[in-house]
């Protein structure tokens, strides 16, 4: 199976890694596609569950700071289930029905967030809901690719040491501060 150029393991070489058979690994999933749908749909369900318990104070610019903060965690506690879901899962695969839907609720969960804070005046409303929850989703998940990129391997290429010595949750606070405040201009 080749996802976006990424060449994916097989069934027996992560059969092996986990410490069973590919005989189970078929059984519980059908097939690798079947695998790799039901890791996407584990990464979207762990997003939405994060996104969507991120507290409302009085301040919506700044919930949806948080949000992006809690994408940053996302991917810096599970880096190839982040990548298998954002950047490598297949067409055929995120067309999946329970995949798709997973990640229509994560992307319910910022929705919600860039809803509250559009009634409230701090977002433009010249752009929709979904417009504003794209470019924000891709503000992060950049952030969180170049984190990544930036980490030794097997997680990242050791890209990025110009950053060395500063603090990544910082840069990203002000990062999606600039960006969401750059919108009503």
């Amino acid at each position: 199976m080749v996802a976006n150029g990424t060449t994916w393991p097989s069934l027996r070489a992560v059969a092996e890694k986990a410490g069973t058979t590919t005989r189970a690994v078929y059984t519980l999933f059908g097939s690798k596609e079947g695998l790799v749908a039901a890791l996407a749909e584990r990464g979207f369900g762990l997003l939405e569950s994060s996104v969507s318990s991120v507290p409302h104070t009085a301040d919506p610019l700044e919930d949806l700071v948080e949000a992006g903060l809690r994408f940053r965690r996302f991917a810096l506690d599970h880096p190839s289930l982040f990548r298998l879901t954002f950047e490598r899962v297949p067409a055929e695969v995120l067309a999946a029905s329970g995949v798709a839907e997973s990640g229509y609720q994560s992307f319910r969960a910022l929705r919600r967030l860039v809803r509250r804070a559009q009634e409230a005046g701090a977002l433009p409303d010249d752009m929709t809901a979904n417009e504003l929850s794209y470019t924000f989703h891709a503000v992060c998940q950049g952030l969180a690719s170049c984190e990544l990129a930036g980490e030794p391997p097997p997680v990242g290429a050791s890209m990025w040491p110009m950053i060395d010595g500063s603090d990544p949750e910082s840069l990203w606070r002000r990062t999606l501060r600039a960006f969401l405040r750059g919108l009503p201009t």
